[in-house]
Parts: C-alpha cells; sequence; structure tokens
C-alpha cells in the first residue's frame, strides 16, 4: 500500500516561495498509507540567480530541453515517515512550481511505488504492476538505460517517457502505457498514477483511488481527499463536491502550468477495491461521493441485529455488554452498532499514539511485540464486563488473536465478543501481494472456527450484501466474493 499526491501552481512568479510545503501537508495527510518511506520531486521553470544549490540533503538536477527552456529537478527521499524525511529546511530547499511525492509500507531501496524521475520525467504510483519484468525486457530492447534492481515505479516512468518523447503529448502517452501500443507492452495491473512533465501535472487512474482538488491558483492530486480538503480554507461541507473530482477507473486528467485541465476517458475493466473503504482510507476520506466513515457506520448499523443474536444465543448478557472499538480502524463500526441499539460506546482499548503500524515491519516477532505495545486495555472499564470488540477486517487473524489475549490477561473481561465490518477475507487479491494461503478465512471453513482460533466467544462478519447496499455493485468484491469461473 502506498499514498501519493501531487501540487501545481498556475502562472506563478514567486521563485522563493513554492509548493514544497503544500506538497509536504498533501503526503502528511496520506501517511496513514505509508509509515516507511517517503519522497518528493519538485520542479522549477527557469529558475533565476536568486536559487541556491545545496549540498547533502536534497539532490539537484538542472537540466534544458530542446525548446530551450530550463528546469531545476530537486528531489528527498529518506525512510521513516513524513516528519522523518522533510525538516523544516528541506521542505524550504525543494524549490518549485509543480511537485510530486508519495509515501510507503516499504523502504526506499524495497519500495515499488516512491517517485522516479527519468530525465525531464517523473512519475509516482499506487498499486501493482503484474509485468514489469517484461516492460523491462521491453525499455532494454529499445537502448533504455534502467538499474538491475528497478522498482515499478522507474518502469512506469520509463515507459512513459518513450512514448511521451514520440507523441509530446502526457496524456496519449499515459494512455499508451495503459492500453499499449504496437510493440510495446501495456502495463497491467491496478493502479493509479501521478505524471510530472515539463508541462503540468498527469493523473490517471485504472482501479486505485486518485482525486484532483483545483482552486484559482493551484491544484493538489492525492489518492485521498482529506489531506487537500483540510487545507483549502475555501472548501466547505457545502461545496466540496464542486472543487474535488474523483478521477474514475479509466479517465485521464491533465493541469498544466497556466491552469488549463484536459480530460481523456478509456475503456477499462477495473472497479475501486471496497477494502479503500472498509481499510485502507481514512474515515475523513470521501471516494466517489461517499465518505468513509459514513460506510462503516452503515455497516455498523446494518450488523447490529446479527451481532445482538449472536451473543444471546451465546449466553451473553447484552445489558452487561459496552462496545470498544479496536482503535481508529473500529470506530466507525462501533458507532454504528451504538446507534441502532442500546448499547455504550467506551473506547477502553487506548492507542499508544506513537507506536508503528505492525505490518510494516519486516519481522513478525517485531510485529507482534509492535500490537502489544500498541492495543492497551483499560484497567478498570472491561473487568466483568462482556466486550464487544469492533474492527474493520480479520485478514491473518494474528494481531486480533493478540489483541484478545492481552485483554483477557490484563483487563479480566466476562466475554470477548468481535463484530468485524468486512465479510471473510477468503480470496488473494490478484494485484497484490498477499497469497490466499496467508488468509485466516481461507485455512479455516467457519466462522466458528476462526472465533476459536482467535479466542474469541463470538464473532461476526459483515456481508456482501450489506456492502453492496451501502457502495453499490461498481466496486470490486474479489478478496471476498472469489472470482468468475472461465468459460
Amino acid at each position: 500500500m502506498a499514498g501519493i499526491g501531487g501540487v501545481i501552481e498556475f502562472n506563478t512568479e514567486n521563485k522563493q516561495d513554492g509548493i514544497a510545503q503544500r506538497l509536504y501537508h498533501v503526503l502528511f495527510g496520506l501517511q496513514n498509507r505509508g509509515q516507511a518511506s517517503a519522497k518528493a520531486i519538485t520542479q522549477m521553470k527557469n529558475p533565476d540567480e536568486t536559487v541556491y544549490f545545496y549540498n547533502g540533503k536534497i539532490k539537484y538536477t538542472p537540466l534544458e530541453n530542446v525548446n530551450n527552456t530550463n528546469l531545476l529537478y530537486a528531489e528527498r527521499k529518506k525512510n521513516g515517515t513524513v516528519r522523518d524525511a522533510f525538516s523544516r529546511k528541506t521542505v524550504l530547499d525543494l524549490y518549485g512550481e509543480v511537485g510530486i511525492g508519495g509515501v510507503s509500507n516499504s523502504k526506499v531501496y524495497k519500495s515499488a511505488s516512491l517517485p522516479y524521475r527519468f530525465k525531464m520525467i517523473a512519475l509516482t504510483k499506487d498499486g501493482y504492476i503484474r509485468n514489469a519484468e517484461e516492460i523491462k525486457k521491453f525499455l532494454i530492447e529499445k537502448n533504455v538505460p534502467v538499474k538491475e534492481y528497478s522498482s515499478e515505479a522507474e518502469m512506469f516512468a520509463k515507459l512513459f517517457h518513450f512514448h511521451y518523447q514520440r507523441k509530446k503529448d502526457p496524456i496519449l502517452a499515459i494512455k499508451k502505457c495503459a492500453r499499449g501500443n504496437g510493440g510495446a507492452p501495456k502495463i497491467q495491473g491496478k493502479y493509479a498514477a501521478i505524471a510530472m512533465t515539463p508541462e503540468g501535472l498527469v493523473g490517471l487512474s485504472k482501479g486505485k483511488p486518485l482525486g484532483c482538488m483545483k482552486m484559482d491558483n493551484f491544484a493538489y492530486f492525492s489518492s485521498e481527499s482529506a489531506g487537500p480538503w483540510s487545507l483549502c480554507d475555501k472548501v466547505v461541507s457545502s461545496n466540496f463536491s464542486q472543487y474535488w473530482h474523483d478521477i474514475r477507473p479509466g479517465e485521464i486528467l491533465e493541469i498544466k502550468r497556466d491552469g488549463t485541465v484536459r480530460k481523456e476517458t478509456f475503456h477499462t475493466g477495473k472497479k475501486i477495491c471496497s477494502f479503500e473503504w472498509a481499510y485502507f482510507s481514512r474515515p475523513d476520506s470521501v471516494i466517489y461521493g461517499t465518505e468513509v466513515g459514513y460506510a462503516c457506520k452503515e455497516i455498523g448499523k446494518s450488523l447490529a441485529p446479527k451481532m445482538l443474536k449472536k451473543i444471546k444465543e451465546n449466553g451473553g448478557d447484552l445489558d452487561n455488554c459496552i462496545v470498544a472499538p479496536v482503535l481508529a480502524s473500529g470506530n466507525w463500526y462501533g458507532v454504528g452498532l451504538c446507534e441502532a441499539t442500546h448499547l455504550k460506546l467506551i473506547p477502553a482499548l487506548y492507542k499508544n499514539k506513537y507506536s508503528l503500524k505492525s505490518f510494516i515491519l519486516d519481522i513478525q516477532k517485531n510485529r507482534e511485540r509492535e500490537v502489544s505495545i500498541k492495543h492497551i486495555p483499560s484497567v478498570n472499564m472491561m473487568r466483568g464486563k462482556e466486550v464487544i470488540l469492533t474492527d474493520d477486517s480479520i485478514v491473518r487473524g494474528t494481531t486480533m488473536k493478540i489483541i484478545v489475549d492481552q485483554l483477557r490477561k490484563k483487563a479480566e473481561p466476562t466475554k470477548v465478543h468481535i463484530m468485524v465490518g468486512f465479510p471473510p477475507k477468503r480470496f488473494a487479491c490478484p494485484y497484490g501481494a498477499e497469497s490466499s494461503k496467508s488468509l485466516i478465512a481461507n485455512e479455516l471453513g467457519t466462522v466458528d472456527e476462526i472465533a476459536e482460533r482467535i479466542g474469541a466467544d463470538t464473532l461476526v462478519y459483515g456481508t456482501h450484501e450489506m456492502w453492496e447496499n451501502v457502495l453499490g455493485t461498481d466496486c470490486c468484491y474479489r478478496c471476498e466474493q472469489g472470482y468468475p469461473k472461465k468459460k
């Protein structure tokens, strides 16, 4: 998982006050999508004598094209969070009127998504490319230099450059990347990308979320709306839909340096993953008009009768039940459950705010230790209670088992019930890196077996029908529905 963003300022003559601070805030708003590394690349057109070069933290590359346009590129990358990567001075030294960036759950040298620059083209992407080796082989045949250990972003950037230098049209070039052209392979997978050219920024979605917010003097591209929404004072609840534009699968959007907007579409069979609403995205982000937190709340409300019935069947005492969300990921499911019942929401499972996302750690033992120090049960409020834990999903089951074990050991509840918003994930995403063998719902046959494995007294999941009622049918549900059989 990764988050990508871009910023462009229109018709600016101010060489010292560029877009780096805005880009920093966009990436900070995407921190939920990656905490292992971050990178930004900015571009300044025709720098003057007031621009200084600094050795050390910033890589500067001045280039001149055939039109005698001077472009200065500034790059910064580092392992860790956005704050780790970009100090105040670093941000000030990222010159430019245009910039792109990304955050990743992989370290810099392993990341497939962080921005990559090749000559005057820079590109960042979210998602997975299934045929990166095929693209690499094609580029080598065309005498395009490639690194021995190439990232997917590098392959995408160089293939885009291959088409761009022939057509001189960013939209046509990125369309050829997505669809293929003659002997050139098309990029296979589910992804979103932002390319930076001498003319401006181009955004493309092929199944991963990406949107744009255009103001009078600048525009944002971002994997999620929450970051740009919080930065633009002019954008409020009543006019949000006028400014935020979701780039739908098969849509390409270009914004030039003069503020001109171009949009084209092409056919793609990809749909946005329903797991974006269930887990990946921030609750305050809006995707295709549906706020993530609202969707989760509606699922919680729909699940309420099922949860209460299960507790009663297990001999539970509803008057002794409390609802405790599993950190922020379970909040809105818990709110929905409580809205539909008389149950009380008590945030008695605390989070150590300085802890990392456990799944970005390389070693399983370290992940388990991080989960233990991240989830801290209340000393008193759970003792003697039947605790209903609400969460977004159970994928492998390891994290939830640690939480339940710690809850029973430290907080001494009488029972632990679990309500999970997303249906059992039984199938690996064909556009991801996970294996079906790692999914607990694939390994175990029934929900009761999963409950026993993670140590819960009862366990209920959301259903496919519930999610379709909230999101509609124009989403991808393959990880819980499986794949249509080939005829």
